[in-house]
């Protein structure tokens, strides 16, 4: 084993350990939350009066396919914690049990027998905790991939045509847009003597 008993009741190894499983827990919250907030935005922009019309172009649903892989990732990270915390907490039972097996002195088979069993679970351990950690990066990579994809779709997505202006007040006093074909502003008309 990695740590002694001496290690695991220092406080601050404690402290250590403590702070490590909350900032754990923080970035698994703030998985679901991204991924989860950008899957509702565009569920929201899908449910708008300006997309009312147009089906949704394939950008962005790979960007939802992709906010919802996330949430996927996220929470398989999140199962995975909890079979790391299990795995540790056998790990911890077990050792317990080859310590009372060496204080009642059982013969050296036994012990390595248990001992066997300590690093069972921690090998189980170590296994979930590195599916749990790539679990994150991939739940973060394709929030990425998902932003990167909507950000194209909105720019190359034409709603309703050309965006609408606010009016413009000519030389005349009267106002037009300069979407519209007979407004002097979108020709040099306006500009000559």
């Amino acid at each position: 084993m990695s740590n002694t008993s001496d290690e695991t009741n220092n406080p601050m190894f404690l402290e250590s350990v403590k702070a490590t499983i909350v900032a754990g827990q923080s970035a698994m919250k703030s998985a679901l939350l991204i991924n989860g907030g950008g899957a509702i935005a565009l569920l929201a922009y899908f449910g708008s009066p300006a997309f009312q019309n147009d089906a949704p172009s394939s950008l962005f649903l790979w960007a939802m396919g992709c906010f919802c892989a996330g949430l996927l990732f996220a929470a398989a990270a999140q199962c995975f914690t909890y079979l790391v915390q299990s795995a540790d907490s056998d790990r911890i039972l077990a050792d317990e049990d080859r310590k009372q097996a060496a204080k009642e002195n059982q013969t050296q088979a036994t012990l390595k027998e248990k001992y066997g069993q300590c690093m069972q679970y921690y090998n189980k351990a170590k296994k979930h905790n590195l599916l749990a950690i790539i679990m994150m990066g991939l739940s973060l990579l394709v929030f990425c991939g998902a932003c990167i994809s909507a950000s194209i779709a909105f720019r190359t997505q034409q709603v309703g045509g050309d965006a609408p202006t606010a009016p413009t007040t000519d030389v005349i006093g009267g106002t037009c847009s300069p979407m519209q074909a007979s407004c002097p502003l979108k020709s040099s008309v306006l500009f000559k003597e």
